[in-house]
């Protein structure tokens, strides 16, 4: 789990400069279509990095964590329920009334759960670091 997190530090951070990229004004005529890829990229490393660190025996969970993954699976589930069946009435029903809604939450949501989940990597991250120098210190001192 420890070269995991250095990992996924790395990663939330390169795509969190790649979201301030497609959201910057200035950037956003040269990057119409990266935004969106950038969207699909955050959404899916988010899903792989987040159930690992869930369903890990070694991982500590906050109660940030815990806000942040169960905001982003339940919008996820959502989203992929909607788009597998759109043959019956009931979600053709639902997506008429709560479509839009989903969608804004899609494209005003994804910064916010990027940034918090960027939060919680950088979090854990230097969580990380700590241990791994008081455990140096304790190597150096006993030596």
């Amino acid at each position: 789990m420890k070269t995991f997190i250095t990992t996924d530090f790395y990663i939330q951070s390169l795509l969190f400069f790649l979201l301030l990229m497609s959201v910057i004004p200035h950037f956003q005529p040269f990057v119409k279509d990266f935004g969106i890829a950038v969207y699909f990229l955050i959404a899916v490393v988010h899903l792989i990095s987040a159930n690992r660190k869930m369903f890990s025996a070694a991982y500590r969970k906050n109660i940030m964590f815990i806000i942040c993954y169960t905001v982003s699976m339940l919008f996820i589930i959502t989203l992929l329920s909607l788009a597998a069946v759109d043959e019956i009435s009931v979600i053709d029903r639902f997506w008429t009334i709560y479509g839009r809604r989903v969608m804004s939450f899609a494209i005003y949501g994804t910064p916010v759960l990027a940034l918090t989940y960027y939060l919680i990597c950088a979090n854990d991250y230097r969580r990380q670091l700590k241990k791994q120098n008081s455990a140096s210190d304790r190597i150096y001192h006993i030596n």
